[in-house]
């Protein structure tokens, strides 16, 4: 039975949750604001400088030697507004093994490297260059050493190879690229085996190679890991007194400090080079790329920083370019957090200073003069940019607090267009902080295998049409290292509460159901990077080289002698559940990618391993017509179905594990994944604590599979006329006990209440015991914003229950009746 509802003091976890929200939100104390922003329309600063600071340098993480790697993450890199991306180590030969033979008349191979620079360009992106290390006919390692810092045993050819380099792509039709000559040639030995003469005199030959094929290609170097010291300096002295080696950029890294360029403008003017271009070509809070999880550069703590840290390159008039490292992180892949650097984490997810240059590259063209003052502005930790689109009338502001404490903020924009052209102004506020597009928040809530976490996607924290005005204010303190953002369009939309920009939306059946799971074997190798545990360890690629151990290939049987041998892996999922897709990841390592592939196999489920195994689909035979798998094949994905605890992968005919092997023969991957997209809800008993059973509203229509209340069914609705604020509770018992992670709610959609009766503070629990009497809390959240029309999509970590309770503490009120009502169109629920 329903717990009878009264209201009481609400539970911890939904009080953090609410002082969590009124933290991005609420007005602020009553003292004066801590810090005031303001920003008049008309006063235009110049134009915001997107391509200067919207850069990243890739690096030369060892996670490359998977080809298909790296492309996979250039979706990502276009949404966070990537304008150059940095793809280095070009002739390193763990990777690309562009050149073989004998000088002069080398032979050329730019297949691996294409595959990684062809999908970027696709994208609508452009490469840097980075032109490292000494290829092993100059003298450098071997492809099965790797990399060598020894310097090229012969400029003349490393030119050659330089020049036919740059034609390769000029071919193509790409020309006037940036091309950067090695990587921290400063730090002793450990990426230059030689002097400061030698490179100097590379970099000339570097430099002729990269203008003989393309006069529009710009070249610059010398990449070193500090901005001051003796390496620049007798670099541009040598320039200096070589005036015919062209120089179109001077190049640094810089780690934690200030951008400070004073020594590199100086060495530049002394040598008749003033003016030429500065670019940071990489740039982060610290090298230190182990820290560990939960680090500065895992969280929301990073994310500010860079907004400070770009804010300050956009000051600085001398600075061109910088460049962030790194785009995707990939030193440690093992662990899918330790404090490395990048934006995305090995396995793709967003981490908090993604969705910082998402903000970034959503202000506008123009920037206005923006006043600040109060506690962190003299510093700029706490700061804003106030940008326009003088076409459109649009107005963007970016304000953050690099901060460990909250700070009340107060912001004012005056002389907007809006009131003067008749139009209503629709505002939207984006988050990101502990909570808020914050992917480490669902990691450290123990959320894994989501394609997408929960919080992981920057998504709208306010979003509404209000009367058209010349001015625009808003007081708020954000949280402890927070930014917040406001977006302003003209519009001629009614003024509503509703939401006008929704969530990205995370596909239903998106959740790896074997991600972590323990796996069974027939046999495992165990050893030279495989493992039975890394068949369900996150990693989709064989990384069988990476820069801090373990590496990990994925799993791999044991050798035979022939085809014909049967070999199996099995994952349990913990509970029976609906299943209906099965991914298999071949390795792909790129020396033996699409390897270890079965010809014949069947995908079989099963609630006993000691019992009999059940067909999820037709058995597969001579797949690929008996062929490995061609490289670039990625993700094998079989449509399956079924409700089962355990799901196995059967192989009776196997496959040589690399090119050129006759024997033995192997079953090999590098992951097994298992989805299901079943609606738990569906067949659930709905009971609640207050209902309207009319109008065509009823508990019943919460699960009936119908996610809009367009009529004649509504959804489910508490009782009519109270005009007080009660507490109500809704209970779905499911027939059994399921696995589930995910709650989705559905508000009104119906025209002219869309979202109207989505609770304003809400908990969802979960049931503990089979007798639904005990209860653990899964979702709280409180001040919550009218989400309009958009489903609301809410993880934690899997829980195997009966009873589901969404409790509303406090509910919407209807203005035109005064009466406060909890209301939803449908309610899912999902593994």
């Amino acid at each position: 039975m329903i717990r009878p509802s009264w209201r009481r003091a609400v539970s911890g976890l939904l009080a953090a949750a609410v002082a969590t929200a009124l933290a991005v939100v609420a007005a602020p104390t009553a003292e004066a604001a801590t810090v005031t922003i303001s920003a008049d329309y008309r006063s235009d600063a110049g134009p915001f400088d997107k391509a200067k600071i919207l850069n990243a340098n890739e690096g030369g993480y060892l996670t490359h030697n998977s080809l298909n790697w790296l492309p996979e993450a250039y979706d990502p890199f276009k949404e966070a507004g990537l304008q150059l991306v940095t793809i280095t180590h070009l002739l390193n030969e763990n990777f690309y093994n562009i050149v073989s033979g004998t000088g002069p008349n080398f032979s050329y191979d730019y297949t691996k490297l294409d595959r990684v620079i062809q999908p970027l360009l696709d994208k609508g992106l452009t490469p840097m260059m980075g032109l490292a290390f000494t290829p092993e006919v100059l003298g450098g390692a071997t492809k099965a050493q790797g990399f060598s810092n020894a310097v090229p045993n012969n400029n003349e050819y490393w030119k050659l190879i330089v020049q036919n380099l740059v034609q390769h792509y000029k071919d193509k039709g790409h020309t006037g690229w940036y091309w950067e000559v090695w990587n921290e040639p400063n730090l002793g030995t450990s990426f230059w085996n030689g002097t400061q003469a030698q490179y100097n005199e590379l970099y000339k030959a570097t430099a002729e190679g990269v203008k003989a094929a393309d006069e529009t290609a710009k070249i610059g170097g010398p990449a070193t890991a500090q901005p001051t010291g003796a390496f620049i300096r007798d670099f541009t002295n040598y320039l200096g007194q070589n005036p015919a080696v062209p120089l179109d950029y001077l190049s640094f890294h810089e780690y934690g400090e200030s951008f400070d360029l004073t020594q590199a403008q100086a060495d530049l003017a002394r040598n008749g080079r003033a003016g030429t271009p500065i670019f940071i070509t990489e740039w982060h809070a610290s090298p230190n790329m182990m820290q560990g999880p939960g680090a500065m550069s895992d969280t929301n703590v990073m994310a500010t920083y860079a907004a400070w840290k770009m804010s300050q390159a956009l000051a600085k008039p001398g600075l061109t370019k910088i460049f962030h490292f790194a785009p995707k992180e990939g030193l440690t892949p093992t662990k899918l957090f330790n404090g490395d650097l990048g934006l995305l984490t090995v396995d793709n997810h967003r981490k908090a200073v993604f969705n910082t240059y998402k903000l970034f590259n959503n202000l506008r063209p123009t920037r206005l003069s923006t006043n600040l003052s109060g506690a962190g502005t003299a510093n700029g930790q706490v700061g804003a940019i106030t940008t326009k689109d003088p076409d459109n009338k649009s107005v963007a502001l970016l304000m953050w607090n690099h901060q460990n404490t909250p700070t009340d903020v107060s912001v004012n924009l005056s002389n907007l267009p809006y009131a003067a052209d008749g139009k209503n102004i629709r505002v939207t506020q984006y988050v990101i902080d502990a909570n808020h597009g914050n992917y480490y928040a669902d990691f450290a809530a123990g959320i894994r295998g989501w394609d997408i976490g929960p919080s992981e996607n920057l998504r709208p924290q306010e979003s509404k049409v209000v009367p058209g005005s010349s001015t625009f204010a808003r007081n708020f303190v954000p949280g402890p290292n927070a930014l917040v953002a406001y977006v302003l369009e003209p519009t001629s939309d009614a003024v509503t509460d509703a939401a006008q920009v929704g969530p990205t939306p995370i596909a239903v059946g998106s959740h790896n159901l074997a991600h972590g799971r323990p796996v069974e074997t027939s046999s495992s190798l165990e050893k030279w990077t495989w493992s039975e545990a890394a068949l369900t360890d996150g990693l989709n690629h064989s990384f069988s080289k990476v820069d801090a151990l373990p590496a990990a290939s994925g799993w791999s049987s044991d050798p035979h002698p022939t085809s014909a041998a049967t070999e199996s892996a099995y994952v349990d999922l913990g509970s029976s559940v609906d299943v209906d897709r099965v991914v298999l990841w071949p390795r792909d390592d790129k020396e033996c990618e699409g390897y270890g592939f079965p010809k014949d196999f069947a995908l079989q489920g099963t609630d006993n391993p000691a019992g009999t195994w059940t067909d999820l689909a037709a058995p597969v035979t001579n797949y690929n017509n008996g062929l490995p798998l061609p490289p670039g094949a990625g993700a094998q994905t079989f449509a399956v179905t079924g409700k089962f605890r355990y799901v196995r992968v059967t192989a009776t005919n196997l496959q040589p594990a690399c090119a050129g092997d006759a024997v033995p023969k192997h079953f090999q991957l590098a992951e097994l994944q298992v989805y299901g997209g079943a609606n738990m809800a569906a067949g659930a008993t709905v009971t609640a604590s207050s209902e309207l059973e009319d109008w065509g509203w009823s508990k019943r229509y919460l699960t009936d599979g119908k996610e809009t209340s367009d009529g004649p069914e509504y959804g489910y609705s508490s009782a009519w006329g109270r005009t007080d604020d009660p507490d109500v509770t809704v209970r779905l018992t499911l027939p059994s006990a399921r696995s589930i992670s995910r709650i989705d709610l559905f508000p009104r959609t119906d025209a002219g209440n869309e979202g109207k009766g989505f609770p304003i503070d809400f908990s969802v629990r979960v049931a503990t015991n089979d007798n639904c009497t005990t209860w653990s809390t899964v979702v709280a959240r409180g001040n919550y914003w009218n989400p309009g029309r958009f489903t609301q999509t809410f993880g934690f970590s899997p829980r195997t229950t009966r009873c589901v309770e969404i409790e509303a503490t406090r509910l919407y009120r209807f203005a035109d009746s005064g009466f406060h009502l909890f209301q939803l169109g449908e309610v899912k629920l999902y593994n």
